[in-house]
């Protein structure tokens, strides 16, 4: 049997919300390559996914077609200095949030996940369906939750 998407979300919250607690600072602020986000910020970027995807989900249920703008995900961690931000803050908003679009997909009519969405895929504009787009969104929390924890049992 397989669950919905929005069960699917709250499961990964669940799952990866204790083991997320109990990281320190010197866990999440480790130097992990030239490049490469520590974990508090990997952990705020994707606060902005879901706050990004937030905004897709609902405006794409009032277009017949939804051109949504370029999201620059390097730009938005370095402006927004999570480097600097609480851990535990960056928790409880990254799970009430993914909680909240859990809700969202619960409630969102069969019909518009057809709905295509203009999207910036890897540097070219390319429509999906909002079905699809959900899917990125879950496929992109797992791969950020992989990089933060061990491999949950899910």
């Amino acid at each position: 049997m397989s669950i919905s998407r929005a069960d699917e979300l709250r499961l990964l919250v669940s799952v990866a919300e204790a083991p997320l607690r109990v990281l320190d600072d010197a866990d999440v602020d480790a130097f992990r390559g030239d490049g490469a986000w520590t974990k508090r910020q990997i952990l705020g970027h994707l606060v902005d996914s879901t706050a990004t995807n937030h905004q897709r989900f609902v405006r794409a249920q009032f277009e017949d077609e939804l051109h949504f703008p370029p999201y620059d995900a390097p730009g938005w961690v370095v402006v927004e200095r999570y480097d600097l931000a609480s851990w535990s803050l960056l928790i409880d908003v990254w799970v009430a949030y993914a909680r909240l679009l859990g809700h969202i997909l619960d409630v969102m009519p069969e019909p518009q996940l057809a709905t295509p969405v203009w999207v910036d895929w890897y540097g070219e504009p390319k429509p999906i369906t909002l079905s699809e787009v959900i899917d990125a969104y879950l496929d992109h929390v797992r791969h950020h939750l992989a990089q933060l924890i061990p491999a949950p049992e899910v």
